[in-house]
C-alpha cells in the first residue's frame, strides 16, 4: 500500500514538473508574442505617420500641378520676386514701369515706341518686320536690313518710295521732296555727312 502511494506521489510530482515546464515555455512564448505585438504597434504608428506625411506631400504636389495647369491656360508671364496681384488694373503699364525703373530700360521703351508709325506703314504694305529689343529688322525683297533707330528706318523707307514721316518732323512726304529743287533736297539731309553739305553748296553756286 505504501509502495502504491509512493508511486502515485512520484507520478504526480513528475506530471507537476512537466506541467511546470510547459507553463514556463508558454510563458516565454507569451513574452515573445507580446514583444512582437509591441514592435508591430510601433511599426504601425510609424507607418501611419509616414502615410500622413506622404498624403500631405501629394496634396501639395496636386495643388502645384493645378496652379501650373491654370497658368498654362492663361496668357500671362511670371516674374520671380514680384508678388502676385501687385500689377493693379493694367498689367502692361505695370510691366513697362517695372522694366523702366528696376532694369533702367526707359531708353529702350522710348525707342520701341518710336517704331509705332513705321510698323503701321509696314503692316499696311504687308512687309514683314521684327523689333528685337531697341532695333527694327525689315525683310525687304532685296534682303533683310536692321536699323538702330526709327530715323534711319524712316529715311530708308522714304528712299524706297514709301510715304513715311521721319520721327521728329525732319522730313517732308515723298511727293513734296520730289517737287523741291535739287539743292533743297540735298539740304534736307544736311548733317548726315560732309559730302552732302559740299554738294548743296556746289548746286547753289550752279543755280546762281
Amino acid at each position: 500500500m505504501k509502495e502504491e502511494i509512493a508511486n502515485i506521489r512520484e507520478e504526480i510530482e513528475r506530471k507537476f514538473t512537466e506541467n511546470n515546464g510547459e507553463l514556463q515555455t508558454q510563458k516565454r512564448h507569451m513574452t515573445e508574442a507580446q514583444a512582437r505585438v509591441a514592435e508591430l504597434e510601433e511599426w504601425q504608428s510609424e507607418s501611419k505617420e509616414t502615410m500622413i506625411e506622404m498624403s500631405n506631400q501629394t496634396h501639395q504636389i496636386q495643388e502645384k500641378m493645378v496652379d501650373l495647369e491654370g497658368r498654362s491656360r492663361r496668357n500671362n508671364i511670371q516674374i520671380f520676386g514680384v508678388p502676385e496681384e501687385t500689377e493693379g488694373e493694367s498689367v502692361t503699364k505695370y510691366v513697362e514701369q517695372l522694366l523702366s525703373t528696376e532694369l533702367e530700360l526707359q531708353e529702350v521703351v522710348q525707342k520701341r515706341k518710336s517704331y509705332l508709325g513705321i510698323k503701321k506703314v509696314l503692316k499696311d504694305k504687308g512687309i514683314r518686320f521684327q523689333t528685337p529689343l531697341a532695333k527694327i529688322r525689315i525683310y525687304w525683297e532685296a534682303g533683310v536690313k536692321t536699323y538702330d533707330d526709327a530715323i534711319d528706318a524712316a529715311r530708308d523707307m522714304r528712299e524706297r518710295g514709301l510715304e513715311m514721316e521721319v520721327p521728329g518732323g525732319a522730313a517732308a512726304p515723298v511727293e513734296e521732296r520730289r517737287a523741291q529743287p535739287v539743292w533743297q533736297r540735298v539740304r534736307g539731309q544736311e548733317g548726315r555727312h560732309d559730302s552732302a553739305r559740299q554738294a548743296r553748296e556746289m548746286l547753289q553756286k550752279w543755280k546762281a
